[in-house]
């Protein structure tokens, strides 16, 4: 066997992993985007990049221990950049986030969510008045249904203050619907 056979070879078999981690989690990648950004495009753009990034690093020999919380760190880090470069700050209303073809492809079980209970679509709207270190846990968390040791190693953190972030997003919450 040639040389460039085993490096072909090689090269391929990275190619069909990344593929499926790529399908695997490019939909939960993109709806945690969006629901940052709060738009369809910017959130297509991040997902791109979130992956564009990892295949970079994985191509270069390097190995990813926990690939969910590795792709959803990338992500949260373009999502600042974003917000740092641009002062990105488009705040579409709930309907305009909700209506969006993009989203609804992505996110049907949230869809249906808002659509049948009031009460997920006025805590949604209350969370966007929450800081993003908040948003972030309560997405990961209860849309992405992430482990608090994945959205600790997503965030560069540990559990304990994720924990603690988690306990304080939802008291902020309480008091922003008893009002």
């Amino acid at each position: 066997m040639s040389r460039s056979y085993g490096k072909d070879k090689e090269i391929y078999e990275k190619k069909k992993e990344f593929s499926e981690i790529y399908d695997r989690y490019a939909d939960s990648i993109y709806r945690y985007s969006f629901y940052r950004v709060y738009s369809a495009d910017i959130a297509e753009d991040i997902t791109q990049e979130t992956f564009t990034k990892t295949w970079k690093y994985m191509k270069q020999g390097r190995t990813v221990r926990e690939m969910r919380p590795f792709l959803y760190r990338v992500a949260k880090n373009l999502i600042i950049d974003l917000y740092r470069k641009k002062k990105f700050t488009d705040r579409r209303s709930l309907e305009e986030i909700l209506s969006s073809k993009k989203a609804a492809k992505l996110s049907y079980r949230q869809e249906e969510l808002f659509e049948n209970n009031d009460l997920a679509r006025r805590v949604f709207e209350i969370m966007q008045k929450l800081p993003r270190i908040y948003q972030d846990v309560l997405v990961m968390r209860y849309v992405e249904n992430m482990k608090l040791k994945e959205i600790a190693e997503a965030c560069n953190t540990t559990v304990k203050n994720i924990s603690a972030r988690n306990r304080r997003a939802i008291q902020k919450l309480e008091v922003i619907i008893r009002r």
